[in-house]
């Protein structure tokens, strides 16, 4: 190998290698390894017990059927392939343009010496071959001696690991489903995957090069300022973006921009994610105005049964001035009240953004009013003082729960206050109170007055009153519970849950109706 270099050149040339990390070997005309450097300890072997043995050893069955002279040149025999389609051998002896070069193969490691995977990955390696033919130098041309194969084997199983990830990664990007476009710093494209194509109309070789927004004909919802200020800042931006496509084709998009850096750090372009929401945003908005349509029915069916109620109320109050018995009048009257606050549910209703349920804050307000101008209170003779969290319960649980505080405030001024003088046990004026919260799923609802009390010797549970057995039925209905305190007057509290709580933003506001 060495015949004309002097023995101090010759053991330079060794020494530099050994220290070679490629793996540096050169087998005789019949495939065996006459020299190999110390880096093929990278498979577990040392160097002197690979001479004498076959190239086989270290490489793998299937790729010595592919790269090994004897199974390739039969294949060849009589065949003109020219450089470019040469077979590419292990074993070469080529020279010159023909020699084999970028040759990949897979390696195989020694076991025994506990040589893993962890070397060589997934148990083969990969190796980049560049090998020729090797010449006796010493002879005349016409009478060349071939000695062997000179040749070098790189470990190229950490770049076939990247390249094999860039490449699954690459598949992934043209497989998914929403478009992928990757632009430099002047929106110009550089990727298109196959999502791109199919949205826009647009091939990948028709786009490359071309300014992205002029492709797509895009129209921001914002000003570009401020997603490039948003990108800056917070690294993306997402929104909605009106394009076209190639036909001309309006579509309505979601878009993720975010930035692309280079190595050191440096902005390098954008990479765009855009998924087409043309028809969800179609759908949406028809949905949208039948939604609009029904509130406005509905808003028209609460208007109507309210109209309805009053024009029950007003029939009652007709009726009622040709009742001179005034037993049977206050009965009228009850029963106008009742009526009344079924009616003014469905008002409040009417006036709400939320058709589904009521808010009580506003609702036992209005029912105050009405309850103390039903009994002609007279201003600063009793006082309603409120206290209620600005819950929303729906309309089947709300008409039960108004006509129980109807009934109860109905009570407390007929029966709490019969002189309607100042307090002679507290030295205060006549009160009415009404307190309504929620604690976890339950509403608590707790009528007071500090009146005359609620007589000692009658059960509340069962009594001829009609107003107190629909209390009672009403409480039921809701699945709730009722209990009666008797000291410094008349207490009733009220607990039952509601599926379904919804606390507005105003949580508790306080209000006292003269």
């Amino acid at each position: 190998m060495y015949s004309k270099i002097p023995t101090r050149s010759k053991d330079k040339y060794l020494a530099i290698l050994e220290e070679l990390p490629d793996i540096v070997y050169k087998i005789d005309p019949t495939g065996h390894f006459t020299f190999i450097n110390k880096s093929v300890r990278i498979l577990g072997y040392e160097p002197e017990e690979l001479i004498g043995q076959h190239f086989s050893k270290i490489v793998h069955p299937d790729d010595v059927k592919c790269f090994s002279r004897n199974y390739i040149l039969p294949k060849y025999k009589g065949k003109i392939t020219g450089d470019a389609n040469a077979p590419r051998l292990f074993d070469e002896r080529r020279t010159g343009k023909r020699k084999t070069k970028d040759l990949v193969i897979r390696l195989i490691p020694n076991k025994q010496r506990g040589v893993t995977k962890e070397v060589i990955g997934m148990v083969i390696a990969f190796g980049e071959v560049n090998s020729t033919g090797h010449y006796n130098t010493d002879v005349h041309e016409k009478n060349k001696e071939f000695l062997g194969t000179l040749g070098i084997i790189r470990d190229i199983t950490e770049r076939k690991k990247a390249e094999e990830k860039l490449h699954y990664q690459a598949d992934l990007l043209q497989n998914v489903s929403n478009a992928i476009i990757s632009t430099d710093l002047d929106s110009k494209i550089r990727t298109w995957n196959r999502a791109a194509e199919a949205m826009y109309g647009w091939e990948a070789y028709e786009v490359l090069g071309k300014h992205l927004d002029k492709v797509t004909k895009s129209k921001y919802s914002c000003d570009q300022v401020e997603i490039l200020k948003q990108i800056v800042e917070k690294g993306y931006w997402k929104g909605e973006v009106m394009q076209k496509t190639k036909d001309r084709t309006s579509l309505t998009v979601y878009s993720s921009v975010c930035a692309i850096k280079d190595h050191s750090g440096k902005p390098a372009g954008m990479v765009t994610v855009n998924h087409d929401i043309t028809r969800r945003k179609k759908t949406e908005d028809q949905i949208r105005a039948s939604l609009a349509e029904k509130e406005v029915l509905l808003k028209e069916i609460h208007h109507r049964v309210k109209n309805n109620l009053q024009i029950i109320c007003s029939l009652l109050s007709l009726q009622s001035k040709y009742i001179d018995d005034k037993r049977y009048l206050q009965f009228f009257k009850e029963t106008q009240n009742r009526i009344n606050s079924m009616a003014l549910m469905h008002e409040n209703l009417y006036q709400s953004k939320d058709l589904a349920n009521v808010y009580l804050n506003d609702y036992v307000n209005d029912l105050l009013k009405h309850l103390s101008h039903s009994h002609s209170i007279i201003p600063g003779n009793i006082v309603l003082n409120t206290s209620v969290e600005n819950i929303s319960i729906d309309i089947d649980t709300a008409v039960p729960f108004g006509l129980i505080i109807n009934e109860l405030v109905s009570n407390s001024l007929k029966h709490a206050f019969p002189a309607n003088i100042e307090n002679p046990r507290t030295g205060r004026k006549d009160e009415i109170k009404i307190d309504l919260q929620s604690v976890e799923d339950q509403i608590i609802l707790t009528v007071s007055d500090n009146g005359v009390g609620f007589p000692e010797n009658l059960d509340f549970r069962n009594t001829e009153s009609l107003g107190l057995q629909l209390v009672n039925i009403l409480t039921e209905q809701l699945g709730g519970t009722i209990t009666l305190g008797r000291r410094g007057g008349t207490t009733f509290k009220i607990r039952f849950i509601q599926p379904k709580l919804v606390k507005n933003k105003e949580s508790k506001r306080k209000k006292v109706v003269k």
